[in-house]
């Protein structure tokens, strides 16, 4: 992954990528004046690789311990977990909007949208969780399982393979002889084949439900979950950080208002039995909606909206993308004080 940032290079300027498995910056001969602190990323697939790492309590502790010395952290998007208030004074943090490695759909690129649809929903659940195991009991209790594409393999972790007693452990009790659940597929396919998705499949639903990696933080990150419902031209109903779905369309994507979404949106999801419970309100509007309404009435309103999804995604998110380099350029320019280096004038213009 090459950044147009890292062309700004100077004798008081140090960039560590993916610090902790490289070298350690604690030793101050790894410090310079300036020190900016990017995640890794893998070649192969642009997503990250040290996802799991906070990064932000790392370089934090580091600028507190060294005083004399400026610290950048470029986070990626939905990386946004931290108070803003213990920013120590010489530590700066730039919050990308943007996937700094332009999702990829894993490397597949799905058909374009279709107009013709043959059932509501589309959700496929892979790793056991509390949230997910919560999810796949309402469709259930719902009946929303019947005549839709659905699936809870319930796997464990790290093998990622499907076991019955995830579900228990993960708060399940009624449906556990459902386990591993999958009624559109006659096998189970491998970790890689599952992370793609159903592409045809995909294509004849017209709901897509996603849980996302991450689903209680305090903010929305997306992996290629959400990106295959939204480039299978599905009405993506994401349930992940707070903030899900609007950060969605703070992107450029159309969220239609088919379900009552911004009345919860900023609901974090781990909060069943308080009253607010964000997945029981999701899959009864998701119930009541199939239930009022023509699916293909529907099918035909959002077409063109679908479209407009997938050609945005395809041709126009990489360019936000770029658009938000040209931002962290002039940001680090201005802190590291060469924003009228004649060098480094192309990089934001």
């Amino acid at each position: 992954m090459i950044w147009s940032f890292l062309t700004i290079k100077e004798e008081d300027i140090k960039y560590f990528v993916g610090f902790w498995k490289n070298e350690d910056p604690n030793e101050n001969r790894y410090l310079k004046k300036y020190n900016i602190f990017i995640p890794k990323f893998s070649v192969t697939s642009n997503t990250r690789e040290d996802a799991s790492n906070n990064i932000f309590i790392k370089v934090t502790a580091l600028a507190k311990t060294n005083t004399d010395k400026t610290f950048l952290l470029i986070l990626d998007q939905g990386e946004h977990q931290f108070d803003h208030n213990s920013f120590p004074k010489n530590l700066h943090v730039f919050n990308r909007k943007f996937h700094s490695a332009y999702y990829n759909c894993n490397g597949v690129k799905p058909p374009r949208p279709t107009k013709i649809k043959e059932r509501w929903l589309y959700c496929t659940i892979g790793r056991a969780d509390t949230m997910r195991t919560y999810l796949f009991d309402l469709l259930i209790k719902h009946q929303l399982h019947k005549n839709n594409s659905i699936s809870y393999l319930c796997t464990n972790f790290p093998d990622r393979v499907p076991d019955a007693r995830e579900y228990t452990k993960t708060g399940g009790t009624i449906n556990k002889h459902m386990i591993p659940f999958n009624n559109f597929e006659k096998e189970i396919k491998s970790t890689k084949d599952r992370e793609v998705g159903n592409l045809l499949m995909m294509s004849s639903c017209l709901f897509g439900i996603g849980v996302e990696t991450g689903s209680t933080y305090p903010c929305a990150w997306y992996t290629e979950k959400t990106y295959n419902i939204i480039t299978g031209g599905l009405i993506p109903v994401i349930i992940g950080g707070a903030g899900a779905m609007g950060q969605l369309e703070n992107m450029g994507f159309i969220i239609p208002d088919f379900l009552n979404w911004k009345l919860y949106d900023l609901w974090p999801i781990d909060q069943a039995g308080t009253g607010v419970d964000k997945i029981k309100l999701i899959v009864e509007n998701l119930h009541d909606f199939t239930q009022k309404n023509n699916m293909q009435e529907i099918a035909d309103y959002w077409y063109p909206c679908a479209v407009k999804n997938y050609d945005y995604f395809f041709n126009d998110f990489k360019k936000k993308c770029l658009e938000e380099e040209k931002i962290i350029c002039k940001w680090i320019l201005t802190i590291t004080h060469n924003i009228s280096n004649p060098k480094y004038q192309n990089l934001f213009v």
